[in-house]
């Protein structure tokens, strides 16, 4: 008996809760706090002299082109392309994974791919 009027309360005790917590309050935030005005901003970037040394060049002769495309599918889909393969349609990993999305040989055949270097050409 107890032991019900424990898990009742229990239940209504989390119930109120999550009603509590899920509904978003009506404060609104002072955006003027993050002024910047009255400060000096220097936005300008040195062009360092020995910037060459620090960046690589591609090795494999392909070269990516990424657009920004925003919060949209496509940017999506190409951002994450990108994470996965570079952008590069032929690239094999370590795994197996195949090309620009790096699917599974199994995953190409759901969608209908059957041949695996046509796919990749």
């Amino acid at each position: 008996m107890v032991k019900n009027i424990a898990s009742y309360l229990l239940l209504a005790l989390t119930i109120c809760i999550l009603v509590e917590v899920s509904f978003p309050s009506v404060e609104t935030v002072d955006l003027s706090r993050y002024s910047t005005d009255g400060l000096v901003l220097n936005y300008t970037v040195s062009h360092d002299a020995n910037m060459g040394e620090h960046v690589k060049a591609s090795k494999d002769g392909y070269e990516t082109f990424s657009p920004f495309l925003g919060k949209s599918f496509v940017g999506f889909k190409e951002a994450l392309a990108f994470s996965e393969s570079g952008g590069n349609y032929r690239t094999i990993n370590s795994y197996g994974y195949l090309g620009k999305y790096q699917f599974g040989k199994e995953t190409l055949k759901l969608i209908g791919v059957r041949n695996i270097q046509k796919f990749l050409k």
